[in-house]
């Protein structure tokens, strides 16, 4: 048995360019290029070994469309209209496999296997308000590989960006499926009192639910879908008199437990709270793409 040190160094170059083409209609294009890389220290002998497990490299086109009804308050209480999102990318990595001998060099290097595919997402919200200032959100979700690829390059239907009664490695594969309802109400919403720095701006409260899932192989067996639900509490502040400052609060609970098989492991997810708690400049309907894997190192 060793004693190891673990460091990694996760390399990341993004270039793009975003425009709006027409009112509430954006264009986002961007290449991005990615080395990600491992160094062990044994502590028993002072030896090391490093190795580049991923190189990554992908062009995608996003599209954002916003057409949500202007209302003071209206980003932490959108009461009308929709927005959405879609985006496509082409990806060309490279992901280890294992080790080989360098024959010229007497040193090991690494194998590769590549994988070239298409990645498709879209993400859509709208916004019912029924009656006085009570909210329904319905919201879809969806991606799509098209290829099967290793598990590091999944789509991830759970976490913060899905169904937030799983964690984010719960419910992983080639294909997702994510709808979600919210309920949401003002809680508090003053004239703007101040507290020190701080000037409140309001308070709203929200009961959610999800229902999705993903998958590698065939269609979504709908018999097996998987289902959350929680609650969520919203604070729309002013600090230091000119910087919005967005928090929200999230609990939420899985419904049933739920189990994953990877390289012949098991690993059980049983049913239990998990919780959120975000610091933005202002609240996120429709997350924005983030170039670092959400994989296993």
């Amino acid at each position: 048995d060793y004693g190891v040190d673990y460091n990694f160094l996760l390399l990341v170059g993004d270039l793009g360019a975003r425009m709006n083409v027409f009112p509430g209609i954006g264009v986002e294009l961007r290449a991005s290029w990615s080395q990600y890389q491992a160094f062990l220290d044994y502590t028993d002998d002072n030896s090391s070994f490093s190795y580049t497990y991923f190189k990554g490299r992908f062009g995608q086109a996003r599209f954002d469309f916003d057409y949500r009804e202007s209302r003071v308050r209206g980003n932490a209480h959108p009461r009308g209209g929709w927005q959405g999102q879609f985006t496509a990318a082409y990806e060309d990595n490279d992901f280890i496999e294992g080790f080989e001998v360098n024959a010229e060099k007497y040193t090991l290097q690494e194998v590769y296997t590549n994988y070239k595919y298409m990645r498709l997402e879209t993400d859509v919200t709208t916004w019912i308000n029924p009656v006085g200032k009570l909210v329904f959100q319905p919201r879809l979700r969806g991606g799509y590989l098209t290829e099967q690829v290793d598990p590091f390059m999944d789509l991830y239907a759970g976490g913060l960006h899905g169904m937030r009664g799983y964690t984010f490695y719960a419910l992983g594969g080639t294909k997702k499926v994510i709808g979600s309802l919210a309920m949401r109400h003002p809680i508090w919403t003053p004239d703007r009192p101040r507290f020190g720095w701080w000037h409140f701006d309001g308070l709203w409260g929200a009961v959610f639910a999800d229902v999705g899932d993903a998958w590698r192989y065939g269609d979504l067996d709908v018999d097996n879908l998987k289902k959350d639900w929680g609650v969520e509490l919203r604070a729309k502040l002013y600090s230091w008199y000119g910087f919005p400052t967005a928090l929200t609060f999230a609990a939420a609970r899985q419904l049933e437990g739920h189990s994953v098989t990877e390289n012949n492991e098991t690993t059980y997810y049983p049913p239990t709270w998990r919780y959120y708690f975000t610091v933005l400049f202002e609240f996120e309907t429709i997350f924005p793409h983030t170039s670092i894997r959400g994989g296993k190192l």
